[in-house]
C-alpha cells in the first residue's frame, strides 16, 4: 500500500510540475509586462512633474518680469512681451546622470489686446469675422463664458475646429477686465472700438506705445468726441496674459508645448 501511495505523489508531483513548467512562461510574461508598465508609469509620473516643475519655473520669472516692467514704466507694450520671449538650459542630476532640460517662452499674450465675448458690446461683437448680428446676439444670450472655447455652445459659431472659431480664437478673451490695451491691441480689435476706422487704427499702431491713455489724444485722427467715446474702454496696461512654452528634454525625447495664464495683482 505504501508503494501505491508513494506512486501516486509521485504521479501528482509530475502533474504539478508539468502545469507549473506549462503556465510559467505565462506568468513570467505577465510578470515581466506588468514590471514594464509599472516602469513606465513611473517614468511618466517623474516626467510630467519634471516637465510641471520647469513651467512653475519659467512662469514664475515671467510674472515678476512682467510685474517689474509695469511698475517701472507705468504701462506695457507689444514691444516688451517680444522682449521677454528667450530660451533658457537646466542641468539637473537624475539616474546617476547630467540631464539638460530646455524651455523657450515662445510668445507672451495680453490677454487685454482682445475682446472680452463676456462684456463686448454688441457692435463690437460683430466687429469680429464671422460673427453677424444673430451670432452677436446669441453670444450676449449665453455669457457668461469661463472660457472662449465654450464659443461652441453658440449656434453658428460651430466646433473649435470650424472655421469661424478659428477666425476669431485669436481675438477674443475671457480673462480681461474688458478695457483694451491700446499698446497690444491688433488693428482688428482697435477697429471694435467706437469711432476707429481702419486708418485711425493704423495711426494708433505707429505712434505707440503710449505712456497713458490720455496721449492717444495726440494721434492724428482722434478728436474730443472721439476720445470722450473711448475713454473707459481703453487702457495702457494689463493683469492677465498667455504664456505659451516649449519644454524638451533631448535625452527623453521630450518635447511639448505648453500654455499657462498668468494672473498679476
Amino acid at each position: 500500500m505504501k508503494v501505491h501511495e508513494d506512486g501516486y505523489a509521485l504521479i501528482l508531483v509530475f502533474v504539478m510540475l508539468t502545469i507549473f513548467a506549462l503556465l510559467f512562461p505565462a506568468i513570467l510574461r505577465l510578470s515581466i509586462t506588468e514590471f514594464v508598465i509599472a516602469k513606465n508609469l513611473q517614468e511618466g509620473v517623474k516626467d510630467y512633474y519634471l516637465i510641471e516643475g520647469v513651467v512653475d519655473l519659467g512662469t514664475n520669472e515671467i510674472h515678476d518680469e512682467l510685474e517689474d516692467l509695469i511698475i517701472d514704466k507705468g504701462y506695457i507694450s507689444a514691444e516688451d512681451l517680444q522682449s521677454l520671449n528667450k530660451e533658457e538650459s537646466l542641468e539637473i542630476f537624475d539616474n546617476n546622470h547630467n540631464l539638460i532640460i530646455k524651455y523657450k517662452i515662445l510668445e507672451i499674450v495680453d490677454e487685454s489686446s482682445k475682446i472680452n465675448i463676456n462684456t463686448a458690446s454688441r457692435e463690437m461683437l460683430k466687429s469680429l469675422n464671422g460673427v453677424g448680428d444673430t451670432i452677436a446676439d446669441d453670444i450676449i444670450a449665453k455669457r457668461e463664458f469661463n472660457t472662449v472655447e465654450e464659443l461652441s455652445q453658440v449656434s453658428g459659431i460651430g466646433e473649435i475646429d470650424s472655421e469661424t472659431y478659428n477666425q476669431i480664437k485669436g481675438d477674443i478673451t475671457v480673462r480681461s477686465d474688458g478695457r483694451i490695451n491700446i499698446n497690444t491691441a491688433s488693428i482688428l480689435v482697435l477697429e471694435s472700438l467706437s469711432g476707429i476706422g481702419d486708418t485711425l487704427a493704423e495711426n494708433i499702431k505707429v505712434a505707440r506705445p503710449f505712456a497713458n491713455k490720455e496721449d492717444i489724444n495726440g494721434v492724428d485722427g482722434i478728436g474730443e468726441v472721439i476720445y470722450s467715446n473711448l475713454e473707459d474702454k481703453i487702457k495702457v496696461t494689463s493683469h492677465s496674459f498667455k504664456v505659451i512654452l516649449e519644454i524638451s528634454v533631448e535625452d527623453k525625447g521630450i518635447k511639448r508645448k505648453i500654455t499657462r495664464f498668468i494672473e498679476l495683482e
